[in-house]
């Protein structure tokens, strides 16, 4: 199990459900109705904003968005 399913793993079910149901959009490449935003100073670094988590993703021609991380919003989430 990856670092990102682990984390879902961990929530409420109410957190769960809302998470997966923006992960399916992201990986369907539909990003209406989604608080995204790109990351300055990251040529393809994407976040996703969902009340207190963040989605972090890449975009890629091929492939389209890769979820890269999933954390909680703290003063730390976009160090790299």
């Amino acid at each position: 199990m990856d670092r990102v399913s682990k984390f879902i793993a961990s929530l409420s079910a109410k957190d769960q459900q809302s998470i997966i149901e923006v992960i399916a959009k992201i990986r369907a490449i539909d990003t209406s109705n989604l608080d995204i935003k790109k990351l300055q100073g990251y040529p393809d670094l994407f976040r996703v904003r969902i009340g207190k988590y963040r989605i972090l993703c890449r975009f890629h021609k091929e492939y389209g968005f890769v979820i890269v991380e999933l954390k909680l919003r703290n003063d730390t989430t976009y160090n790299f």
